[in-house]
């Protein structure tokens, strides 16, 4: 591979890897994305609860995990677990996080780390106040095309930054998630959460933000499941999110992309996870530039996929963190700007007018 494209997007494991680790939840995310991941990275999962202990003993099994119990205060009193790794609905996340954080664990929450941004201010507060870490699982953002993205931009191959999009026009399985049918907000805070968590991760904060969101005839979720963004950025630099979930297009036409222009070059992204959800597909990258590729477009095939494989990406940053005394990459204070800004998303779509940020 020529070394313009030999980028760096693989997750990397952590420098210190044993720590021991608890998961609390064990439903859909945790069996094809979480557990999956940490048993290719070799890390040491010791104990599972949910308040389904039968669905608990039937991951346990499935992913040889020693300890299986009702409920995290169980959990949290074995001494040999160190991280919890919490993946319920976000209402419980505060409650359930701050138990983990009272007992001495450092946590790792699924996304999103709260349903209100006080909610999110509230976990915060409680880590700072005991001196653990506290890490949110915005694992998109070690997706393999938006890591490359990410890498492609930190080396300033682009030149000034001028555009940056992620457009999807998917089929999503919502009946899936039975339990978010009466959110008002179901995509924004489960889904396109990741979206916009990516863009402040690839451009900072945005000035300001338009939002309108829209349902679609006969779906049985009571809030959107459509969106439409506009993000201001400081001089010339704007950015545009636009997701349908409920395509018509033929399987081959479906769309999850990603794009970012620049004075002097371009990248493409194929997200293939979106395109045949939760099996997903390989993700495919392109990058052209007026000077090192004068005669058009460079395009490779990048190793893993979003499931299972970002998910080491959270996990090892918080490692990291902890053994270094440093900061995870998605750490609770990051992420809460994350929860900011989509507020201000629906605070514009409510008013029906752009929102100003930061």
């Amino acid at each position: 591979m020529p070394p313009l494209l030999d980028l760096d997007y693989v997750p990397k494991l952590p420098v210190k890897a044993d720590y021991g680790i608890g998961i609390v939840g064990a439903g859909q995310i945790v069996n094809q994305g979480h557990l999956p991941a940490y048993r290719k990275a070799g890390f040491r999962v010791l104990a599972i609860a949910d308040i389904d202990k039968d669905a608990a003993q039937r991951t346990a099994a499935r992913f040889d995990i020693p300890h299986v119990y009702a409920s995290i205060q169980e959990l949290a009193q074995n001494p040999e677990i160190e991280i919890v790794d919490i993946a319920v609905p976000a209402r419980h996340n505060l409650e359930l996080g701050s138990i983990a954080i009272e007992a001495g664990k450092h946590v790792l929450i699924q996304k999103p780390m709260a349903e209100t941004v006080r909610e999110a201010e509230a976990l915060v507060n409680v880590a700072r106040e005991k001196g653990r870490k506290l890490a949110v699982n915005q694992q998109m953002r070690w997706s393999p095309s938006v890591r490359a993205a990410a890498d492609v931009l930190r080396r300033g191959l682009l030149g000034e930054i001028l555009e940056c999009s992620i457009q999807l026009h998917v089929r999503t399985p919502w009946d899936s998630w039975p339990w978010l049918r009466a959110h008002p907000y179901p995509e924004l805070y489960y889904h396109s959460i990741h979206h916009v968590d990516t863009l402040r991760f690839w451009l900072g904060n945005p000035k300001s933000v338009y939002a309108t969101l829209a349902h679609f005839p006969g779906c049985s979720y009571s809030g959107p499941t459509r969106n439409y963004m506009l993000f201001e950025y400081p001089g010339n630099l704007r950015a545009l999110l636009m997701v349908n979930h409920h395509s018509a297009a033929a399987p081959d036409d479906l769309e999850a992309k990603l794009l970012i222009e620049g004075t002097e070059g371009r990248c493409e992204g194929i997200i293939g996870l979106l395109l045949n959800y939760p099996a997903g597909r390989s993700d495919v990258f392109a990058f052209s530039h007026r000077r090192l590729v004068p005669d058009g477009v460079m395009r490779m095939e990048l190793q893993g996929r979003w499931f299972p494989d970002a998910f080491v990406g959270p996990m090892s940053s918080l490692m990291d963190a902890v053994t270094s005394g440093g900061e995870p990459e998605t750490s609770g204070e990051d992420v809460l700007q994350t929860m900011r800004l989509i507020e201000a998303i629906q605070r514009s779509h409510e008013a029906k007018q752009a929102v100003p940020f930061g």
